[in-house]
């Protein structure tokens, strides 16, 4: 049930006695008033249905200033008041203006009175329950702006993100074309989106089993079997490029209908670093193997070629035992009782070939040292490839260096490569021992590309200041490295010469060299057409800043 209408009543005096039951007997909770601040006050408080007020009321202020006062708040302003008035226009006039909603001149006859209090009482029912009603319309309007605002802010969230990630993310229409894409997507098959509509997600793989694996895995989907399917796969770009991918496919229900998103990531990256990976465990075993192998080949190399350095000095002693044996063998031949026995000394001679031993031996044994000094270096490579060992960095003039290994290296390249050399006087820190010999190696190697010519070619070298760096260039006009064979040629063991030519550790000490000093050994190349080979260590600051500029 509801609560009766409230009358908050001012009266003038005497004049609430008579009015008040005819208020109550029309169904009001009457509010008597003596003066009208106590009725301005609790109207800020509690409104009434309906407020009455005689102009004549015996209070300040009066009842038209109390009405303005009234209707100047918003929050009494829509309470109706009803103002009791003297005769005549002006009077009426003054309530109008005053801003009262209804007035009654005097003599008030109750069921007039009683009939215009419902009648006002009504009316501001039916407004508080307009504006109720306005007031939960706007509530749902801005319920309903705050979720769309927020779902319009996820939308473009998730559209960020979609487009800020690696990997490439599409979304199909029912027949299985592209609906949408990012930009990764774009880029990873090299197909613009303006075309994307057009395009069968299928066809973006190759005719083999992989465009059967991916097609399998959407049916799946399609039939409500599973949720989400994952597959690897090769792709195929728009050029024509095949890679391998990981294809991650899930179906998520919407009320328009199911949604299939495909994130598919390149794996060519993650498959080098396996490989790499795979690379370094087999270089740590093979060093371990080749640590061991070395450290067994040292001792007997070392022991044979003591041996053969004392054969050599053996030899070397033996031509003049012999010129004066011989000088002894001729003075007896020269007494007639001794021609047996020199007879027999010359025989004995001549079956152990003393002249052809004096005059190979010394060279056969030159050429087994040499042997010996290969198996040594190969140990010595054997060896930091294992295990290499840092020894103290000097200051280096590194144009003096050069100079230094072109001459030790002049009979690897002075049959097949005329040289050109350009040095400056650069200074670095390095450890001068491994950078000659990773020089060497470089040098070796543009011999060998214009030796499998079979011309007559030119290499050149040149020294200079590069951008912070010193630069060492070796340029060749050799056969050039093979496209297949050029990201290995760094590779340990790795060689393209024929057995017993080489072991493939050259370039590779190059390598590390430049590596331990914190710089680089790069390398251009065209089949047929020579190869360039640059490294590149870290200048001695302090020397350089003295140095002339080129």
């Amino acid at each position: 049930m509801s609560a009766p209408a409230t009358a908050y009543l001012a009266p003038a005096a005497g004049f609430g006695s008579e009015v008040r039951p005819w208020l109550e007997q029309a169904g009001f909770a009457v509010e008597l008033f003596r003066g009208t601040t106590d009725l301005l006050q609790a109207a800020l408080i509690v409104q009434p249905s309906v407020i009455i007020l005689d102009v004549d009321v015996p209070s300040t202020p009066g009842g038209l200033e109390t009405t303005r006062a009234l209707k100047q708040d918003a929050l009494t302003q829509p309470v109706p008041i009803i103002l009791l008035a003297g005769s005549g226009a002006d009077a009426i006039a003054e309530c109008l203006e005053a801003g009262a909603d209804d007035f009654i001149l005097k003599p008030v006859r109750g069921r007039e009175l009683c009939a215009r209090a419902r009648a006002a009482s009504r009316a501001f029912e039916h407004f508080q329950r307009r504006h109720q009603e306005h007031g939960e319309l706007a509530d749902m309007y801005f319920r309903l702006a705050d979720t769309e605002e927020k779902a319009r802010l996820s939308e473009a969230r998730m559209h960020a993100i979609i487009e800020a990630a690696q990997d490439a993310v599409f979304t199909l229409h029912a027949d299985g074309t592209l609906d949408l894409m990012n930009g990764a997507a774009e880029a990873m098959f090299g197909l613009p989106r303006a075309e994307a509509g057009a395009v069968r997600f299928l066809d973006l793989f190759g005719v083999d089993g992989s465009r059967a694996a991916v097609g399998e895995a959407l049916e799946r989907i399609a039939s409500g079997e599973v949720r989400s399917e994952r597959r690897e796969a090769v792709a195929r770009s728009r050029g024509g490029e095949e890679f391998p991918v990981d294809c991650s496919i899930t179906c998520a229900e919407r009320p328009e209908g199911p949604l299939v998103c495909i994130v598919v990531r390149d794996l060519r990256s993650a498959r080098r670093i396996e490989a790499l990976l795979r690379q370094a465990h087999q270089l740590q075993a093979v060093g371990r193997l080749a640590a061991g192998v070395a450290h067994e080949i040292n001792t007997p190399i070392q022991c044979i070629g003591d041996t053969l350095r004392f054969i050599e000095e053996s030899l070397a002693e033996m031509r003049p035992l012999m010129d004066a044996y011989r000088e002894l063998v001729a003075a007896a031949a020269s007494h007639g009782g001794l021609c047996d026995v020199t007879a027999r000394a010359r025989a004995a001679e001549e079956a152990a070939e003393i002249d052809y031993l004096l005059a190979t031996g010394p060279s056969s044994v030159d050429g087994a040292l040499d042997m010996c000094k290969r198996i040594a270096d190969i140990v010595r490579a054997t060896t930091d490839f294992a295990r290499p060992e840092r020894r103290g960095a000097t200051r280096v003039e590194l144009g003096g260096l050069v100079k230094n290994v072109l001459d030790l290296s002049r009979v690897a390249y002075d049959e097949v490569a005329d040289l050109q050399v350009d040095i400056d006087e650069v200074a670095a820190v390095a450890h001068a021992t491994e950078l000659s010999e990773a020089i060497r190696h470089i040098i070796a190697n543009a011999a060998d590309a214009i030796r499998a010519t079979g011309r007559r070619g030119r290499i050149g070298v040149r020294v200079e200041r590069v951008a912070g760096a010193a630069q060492v260039t070796v340029a060749d006009d050799g056969c050039g490295i093979p496209p297949h064979v050029a990201p290995r040629i760094f590779d340990p063991f790795f060689t393209t010469k024929e057995v017993g030519s080489g072991v493939g550790l050259g370039l590779f000490m190059a390598s590390s060299v430049a590596h331990r000093h914190e710089g680089t050994l790069t390398f251009d190349t065209r089949a047929g057409g020579g190869s360039t080979f640059v490294l590149r260590i870290p200048l001695d600051v302090r020397a350089d800043q003295h140095a002339p500029r080129g």
